[in-house]
């Protein structure tokens, strides 16, 4: 029975792993910025919920507390996305290169010096 438990974790990781390192390399800074403010609030708010729950309530069973920790997981995924959007600016584009220099007018003639 052992054994079941530790394959299908195993193959867990290396998704985990793989997607890693080859899932943000085409992401830019700001959709970054988007996920980790965006995570950050849904876990934050999730550890509240669960917590609170926990502690406000009297003698909570695990599915009260778990209701409280999706809820929580909710609220700070919709209030991380807020703050997300506030802090996580645009990315502003490189200033055009300068235009190519003008082209050179040919030098006029050598002047013929008559008697002197």
């Amino acid at each position: 029975m052992r054994h079941l438990t530790k394959r299908p974790s195993g193959i867990a990781l290396a998704l985990v792993a793989a997607g890693g390192l080859i899932g943000c390399g085409p992401m830019s800074q700001r959709t970054m910025c988007l996920i980790g403010v965006t995570g950050t609030g849904a876990v934050l708010g999730a550890i509240g919920g669960g917590v609170g729950v926990d502690q406000i309530e009297n003698g909570p069973d695990d599915g009260e507390i778990a209701a409280g920790a999706a809820a929580g997981l909710v609220a700070g995924a919709l209030v991380g996305w807020g703050v997300s959007y506030l802090i996580c600016h645009e990315e502003e584009a490189p200033p055009p290169p300068p235009p190519p220099p003008a082209p050179h007018a040919p030098a006029p003639p050598p002047t013929e010096r008559r008697g002197g």
